[in-house]
């Protein structure tokens, strides 16, 4: 169990710099963690049907959402998700699982979160900043 002063969350990651941000105030009300991009989404038989409900499950837990889903390019390889809840445990790197009528179509790497570094934070004291 770590100490309340010690322990630091990922936030964010920039693999294009190899760069990792921290921070020790991970759970706040005020970062909206609901909007996504994947990308190298592979669809098992078929990219899903727009017109349906899409749902999205994060991580290993339980959670499933409901969600908005938008292709960012035509080999549908690529996608925009908006998650009908907030979910703070988002990151890149972590995958994304899409189901449609309880049927798994596929999943792909989040790239990028709903949270910009100004949302994070600049502070030392709130922040770290960590090049690998």
């Amino acid at each position: 169990m770590c100490c309340h002063l010690l322990c630091r969350y990922v936030t964010q990651k920039n693999v294009h710099t190899n760069t990792v941000y921290v921070s020790r105030n991970y759970y706040s009300v005020d970062k909206e963690r609901n909007l996504f991009t994947c990308e190298s989404v592979n669809w098992i038989t078929r990219p899903p049907d727009l017109a349906s409900q899409v749902m999205c499950k994060v991580r290993h837990g339980p959670v499933m959402y409901n969600c908005d889903v938008s292709f960012t390019n035509a080999d549908h390889n690529a996608v925009a998700v908006r998650l009908e809840c907030n979910d703070q445990g988002l990151a890149s790197g972590q995958f994304a699982v899409f189901y449609q009528d309880e049927i798994c179509l596929g999943s792909g790497v989040i790239q990028t979160t709903g949270v910009s570094h100004a949302e994070i934070g600049s502070s030392v004291d709130d922040q770290t900043k960590a090049v690998l």
